[in-house]
């Protein structure tokens, strides 16, 4: 996020600039975008090439935005703007959910799938 003031209706481009996410990210977030469902994590995984270092990387890039856009929504709180507020802490909690979603696609390249139902048990946790 380049700066801590938002319009109040931004569009879905706004949050960081495409050509500044890896392609990886951008797919993540698209996919997801235009499903309106969340990806599993083996396929979130799949997506990174099981590369533990990009990974951590986009942990690091998303865990960044989510706090750059919850100082947005504190900014816009303490300025009275609530419509502001709110839309702020939408990004947040987006850029949230990809943290532990890349999390979760973390520790399958890291540990692995220890027993076949593990993943089974996972996607149902993750898709109810």
């Amino acid at each position: 996020m380049k700066s801590t003031r938002r319009k109040s209706e931004p569009d879905e481009d706004d949050d960081a600039d495409e050509d500044e996410l890896a392609p990886e990210l951008q797919a993540i977030i698209q996919i997801e975008a235009e499903g309106g469902t969340r990806l599993s994590a083996s396929e979130v995984a799949s997506i990174c090439g099981h590369d533990r270092d990009k990974i951590l990387g986009f942990i690091r890039e998303c865990s960044q935005q989510e706090m750059d856009w919850r100082k947005a929504a504190e900014g816009a709180h303490s300025s009275g703007d609530r419509e502001e507020a709110e839309v702020c802490e939408g990004k947040a909690e987006s850029w949230a959910a990809s943290v532990s979603q890349l999390r979760r696609a973390l520790r399958i390249v890291v540990i692995g799938d220890e027993w076949p139902l593990n993943r089974l048990f996972a996607e149902l946790l993750e898709h109810p």
